[in-house]
């Protein structure tokens, strides 16, 4: 672990050089040593110490508080007075500069090094704190942005350890948006208390993911809420099972229409072709009796036979062209 850097604010040469001297042994790292309050602001900011003895009383315009109240507006770094004395009025202002501690001159280099540790515990608890608070700010903003929805569950068994409900331990927005229930009329209750119909099978296959089960990704049509939902399941914890789900109703119906209209080309196609066969056979028909009767009008109605002929014969074509068509139609509409 890196050394503790300190920096020392301290007009008291000789004192300054004892305490610098003290902090050696005990393994800190001075990063400085200043006699006045402008240049330990400036020396805080170049240097950025993790821990500051500052003395309330330093030389030039400003003194320690003043220099103090200025590092916290400009840096996150705990600082530890020293003071030989201090009236009230100084006192009071020495604690509106939210001080780590404080060290009475003359004092002892263990008390000083005491002094240091806690203020950098409190220091390090206080930032962990910090960051867990922004870290369950972020979560939270996350986990209720979500346009999936969340559930999570805890798994209630019988005798022999089978799941036979699930009770909502929590939901997100996205939850109570999908599903159609309010957070605050499902918390703390079981499934089957809020959907007495909810499918057995699916309590029973999240029950054995939350003891020990392999995670899952599927869709299912739930009939209940008479919604397809597209879900994963994982356990985070021995006995309890989360789940994430979105609503694909609509991607289902879509893809149903897609189907019923492809089938539909599909049969009007085959029709067509049947068609083809149904047109050619009266026109043999009338060919063979044209040119048997070879009447007045019989050049004019083969050149129609002939004429009819070709576009079916063309239609035809277009039947072969079009199986290639509906071979990829079939491959990515799933459709037969």
């Amino acid at each position: 672990m890196a050394a503790i850097k300190v920096l020392i604010a301290e007009d008291e040469i000789v004192l300054a050089m004892g305490i610098e001297k003290s902090l050696k042994s005990f393994g800190y790292e001075v990063v400085g040593k200043v006699t006045r309050g402008e240049n330990a602001i400036m020396m805080a900011i170049d240097k950025k110490p993790d821990i500051i003895l500052m003395d309330i009383h330093l030389e030039g315009k400003v003194d320690g508080i003043e220099a103090a109240k200025e590092i916290h507006k400009k840096l996150n770094i705990p600082i530890i007075f020293l003071t030989a004395f201090s009236d009230e009025e100084t006192f009071k202002k020495a604690i509106e500069a939210a001080p780590y501690g404080y060290l009475g001159k003359p004092f002892r280099p263990d008390d000083m090094r005491t002094t240091i540790e806690i203020a950098i515990s409190r220091y390090r608890a206080e930032n962990a704190e910090k960051a867990l608070k922004i870290s369950e700010k972020k979560y939270e903003l996350i986990f209720n942005a979500m346009m999936n929805g969340f559930v999570l569950y805890e798994c209630m068994t019988d005798k022999v350890g089978n799941t036979f409900d699930l009770k909502v331990l929590d939901v997100n927005p996205s939850f109570e948006r999908i599903i159609g229930f309010k957070k605050e009329e499902i918390l703390g209750k079981t499934i089957l208390e809020v959907i007495p119909d909810w499918p057995r099978e699916w309590i029973s296959e999240l029950g054995d993911i939350g003891f020990g089960g392999d995670q899952i990704s599927t869709s299912k049509y739930v009939f209940p809420i008479k919604k397809h939902l597209q879900y994963n399941a994982f356990s985070p914890e021995y006995g309890k099972v989360a789940t994430t789900f979105s609503d694909i109703s609509d991607v289902v119906r879509l893809k149903q229409n897609e189907k019923e209209t492809l089938l539909q080309i599909e049969k009007n196609l085959e029709q067509l072709a049947i068609l083809n066969d149904e047109i050619r056979n009266p026109l043999q028909i009338i060919s063979g009796f044209t040119q048997i009767d070879n009447c007045e009008h019989s050049a004019r109605i083969l050149e129609q036979v002939a004429a009819i002929d070709k576009l079916v014969n063309l239609i035809d074509q277009r039947w072969l062209e079009s199986e290639k068509i509906r071979d990829f139609l079939r491959k990515h509409y799933d459709y037969i």
